[in-house]
Formats: C-alpha cells, structure tokens, sequence
C-alpha cells in the first residue's frame, strides 16, 4: 500500500479525493490546507507521493516542490490544478515534477497519474501539455531558478550564496534571462513573467 500526502485548501476536495484513492489501495496518511501546514509534516514519514494543489496560502508550487525534494527525495509529486498558466506549468516540468493535471479532468485522471509516476514515468494530461505546448521554453533550469529568487527580491550577492556560485555567474543569469523576457527593469520583468505566466513565488 502506497502512502499519499494531500495539500489543498479546500477541504471538500481533500475528502473527495482521499475518499476516492483509499478506495484503490493507497493510504493517506497526511492532510496540509497551506503550504505552511505541509512544512510541519514530519520528515521521517515515508511518503511514496504528494498531490499538491498549485495555489494555495503562503508559498507558491515551485518553492514547495524544492522543499520536497529537500526533505523527501524518494518521494513522487503530483500537482492538480484549475489554473491555467503554461509558464507555471514549464517551470515545474523543468523542475521535474512527476506529473501534472488539471482539476478539470475526470476522476481517472488522477488514478492514471498515480500509477504513472509510481511505476518511475512522468505524465502531463492532455490539457497541460497543450499550455506546454503554447510556451516557448526560452529560460535554462538555472535561469528559472534565477527569476523565482530575484522575484523574491534578492539581491544577485544574496543568489550567488543561496546557489553557491560566484557573483558574476548570477549576474550573467540575470542578464540573460531579463534579455530574453524584454525587460529592462525589475518592475518590466516582473510585469512580464506575470503576463507569460510564470509564478512569482
């Protein structure tokens, strides 16, 4: 039996989903409604998959799927969500998230998904990769990971020691990617990455 964490704010859909997998053998055996609730969950727990919601309290998916693969490097991610951002989407897709699905598929989806990503594959639904699809991958791994830390206002020293590279390198990243997007200015580039559908975490 396989242990599943659910994360959502609504907790109707908590119960229906947890309802629903407990019924083909998997076992819940965590609930968070914030992603502050799903950094308390104790890090000792085997967990085989998180299903995350992409929009909930506090932080956003990108900074909750670095700290699971932190803390629960075994552990698979699925993200469920009703947002349409194909910029989110390529971000979490670069940053391997094992499967991504939108709340407004059917029931089996889910199912599909799970056992997707626990026999070792990734899964898109048909309506992610369609997002996917529509969005230029314009930005490296490290550029994204370079955005989502300057929209949270540090500074290029202050990235060069989270990502322990020197300060040139991430002078060079910003530069590129802000050259890439068009934007000139923090404000510019904050504008855009909100227009192309990148999450601002």
């Amino acid at each position: 039996m396989k242990n599943v964490i659910i994360a959502d704010d609504h907790k109707i859909f908590r119960d229906g989903l947890k309802l629903l997998i407990n019924s083909y053998g998997y076992n819940v055996v965590g609930e968070a409604n914030s992603t502050d609730e799903l950094r308390t969950i104790d890090q000792n727990l085997h967990v085989d998959v998180f299903i995350l919601d992409c929009q909930m309290p506090s932080e956003g998916p990108v900074a909750m799927l670095h700290f699971i693969k932190k803390y629960f490097p075994s552990s698979k991610i699925v993200y469920m969500t009703g947002l349409q951002s194909g910029g989110l989407f390529r971000q979490l897709h670069d940053l391997n998230a094992d499967a991504i699905i939108s709340k407004a598929g059917g029931p089996n989806e889910i199912l599909i998904a799970l056992e997707s990503v626990l026999n070792g594959n990734r899964y898109l639904d048909k309506e992610i990769e369609q997002y996917l699809s529509s969005v230029e991958n314009i930005l490296t791994k490290k550029e994204v990971h370079v955005l989502e830390l300057v929209l949270q206002g540090m500074t290029n020293s202050g990235i060069a020691e989270k990502l322990f590279n020197s300060e040139r390198t991430i002078n060079n990243h910003r530069t590129s990617l802000m050259k890439k997007l068009g934007a000139h200015s923090i404000i510019d580039l904050i504008k855009i990455t909100e227009k192309k559908g990148f999450y601002k975490i």
